[in-house]
């Protein structure tokens, strides 16, 4: 009996101590990261046995609501054909593909646009905004441009079908840099999964969803974030 308590308290503390980075870790992948130093602390327990551990201990995260609408596809602006369905990825800057979320505030919402390199995972662009405007999507892009590492390389640049991405500025910026142009054909967020793992992950993990009190606090969280993420993509 000590034993299995002293084990509860041990599967309690790194599972904190995980959540004080990534508050948002849900127990899934709480139980894979944790499998080495389980096993170094002679600790077996099965999937179902580690969730319970969490759920007798109110440890266990619930996703929130759904938010506002961040895709307009009903419009008349050049849509494109989807160039990145079955690319073969060998290396970065081959796709980067991009998806905008919100986060929620106080007063209402904030939206958030990411580039992720689709073979690296790298977050190469990002914006968080007010407003949800094309130029506010030009600023990710054109950051990620600056960063590019590869230019010579023929590059797709692959979203939805978002008045955003459409826009005459968005996607003249792509054609000046040489870059595909390639979006989603129905709306399907299985067209663009990468895009919406990624938003899901900054939300779920690093709380994200929570309600924020102003852009400065919600600005200085995705920064923080954004600069995990992409470090633990790119080891």
């Amino acid at each position: 009996m000590e034993k299995q308590e002293f084990e509860v308290e041990i599967v309690l503390y790194l599972v904190s101590r995980e959540r004080f980075v990534a508050k948002r870790l849900v127990s899934k992948k709480l139980y894979y990261i944790l499998q080495e130093e389980l096993i170094d602390n002679d600790i077996k327990i099965s999937r179902d046995k580690f969730h319970a551990i969490l759920r007798d201990n109110n440890l266990i995260v619930y996703k929130i609501r759904r938010g506002p609408l961040t895709t307009n596809s009903n419009h008349r602006m050049k849509k494109y054909p989807n160039l990145a369905a079955n690319l073969k990825l060998d290396r970065a800057e081959l796709l980067w593909v991009s998806d905008i979320t919100y986060i929620r505030h106080t007063g209402g919402f904030f939206y958030l646009m990411l580039l992720t390199d689709s073979y690296s995972r790298m977050i190469v662009g990002y914006n968080l905004g007010e407003k949800m405007m094309a130029e506010f999507c030009t600023d990710a892009l054109n950051q990620a441009l600056e960063n590019r590492v590869f230019p010579e390389r023929e590059l797709i640049h692959h979203s939805d079908r978002g008045t955003q991405y459409c826009s005459y500025v968005y996607t003249q910026t792509l054609k000046d840099n040489n870059i595909k142009i390639s979006m989603t054909e129905n709306g399907d967020p299985l067209e663009n999964p990468l895009a919406e793992r990624m938003n899901r992950t900054l939300k779920e993990t690093f709380a994200l969803d929570d309600t924020f009190s102003s852009f400065e606090q919600a600005s200085r969280i995705d920064r923080l974030s954004n600069k995990i993420l992409q470090s633990q993509t790119s080891s």
